[in-house]
């Protein structure tokens, strides 16, 4: 075999190897960056409402970051959002159902200010405290706790409308982003004293740590 000969078929051969190493590292990447489609929505979803076709989209993301996403806009539509849903935000399996109250449970809607609201969110817990009014100057009174571990169900600006989580103004008392009522499940035994209580404006929401 001449020399030219041998240089040629060691090029093609190269050019073979180099053909095969490459289709099997662009096989790898192709496994590797498997997408799979989920669900997001496409605008904020207070908690409670429903979830309707024009409020949610599918997007297509990488398969190892898709566990517990919800996969398929059937799987959703028309249920209820359990918590609130931010715009652009992946929904998970856990996030859309019927909100019917649990036995023995019901929703009461507490009206707070700033001070007095925990700073919750809908899907977090807190602990509802009753504040007693002392006629005594310079003493002070314990604030019996009602209620602990319970569910924020909604959180209302003065406009009647759910406040969007990460959209509060903060101080501004002009704002109808500052929080006038939060709704919570709660035992229906305690139901009386809440709504009473709520009548008086004496109720006082302490986050549960960890809740958020």
């Amino acid at each position: 075999m001449s020399r030219k000969v041998g240089i040629v078929i060691s090029l093609i051969l190269a050019l073979i190897f180099t053909a095969a190493i490459l289709a099997a590292g662009n096989g790898k990447y192709r496994q590797a960056t498997k997408t799979v489609e989920v669900v997001k929505a496409v605008r904020f979803i207070p908690a409670g409402e429903r979830i309707t076709a024009d409020s949610i989209t599918t997007v297509k993301v990488p398969e190892s970051v898709a566990a517990g996403l919800v996969t398929s806009i059937k799987e959703v539509e028309g249920k209820e959002a359990k918590v609130s849903l931010l715009k652009d935000q992946y929904v998970w399996k856990d996030a859309a159902g019927e909100l019917a109250a649990g036995p023995g449970m019901v929703e009461v809607l507490l009206p707070v200010d700033l001070a007095a609201s925990g700073a919750v969110w809908p899907g977090e817990r807190v602990n509802i405290h009753i504040a007693v009014k002392n006629n005594n100057p310079g003493s002070s009174a314990p604030s019996p706790k009602i209620c602990e571990n319970v569910l924020v169900t909604k959180v209302l600006g003065q406009d009647g409308v759910e406040i969007e989580p990460g959209k509060t103004t903060g101080l501004n008392p002009t704002t109808n982003k500052v929080p006038v009522a939060v709704g919570v499940e709660v035992p229906k035994d305690v139901e009386d004293v809440l709504v009473q209580a709520a009548a008086n404006k004496t109720v006082y929401l302490v986050k549960v740590p960890g809740s958020a």
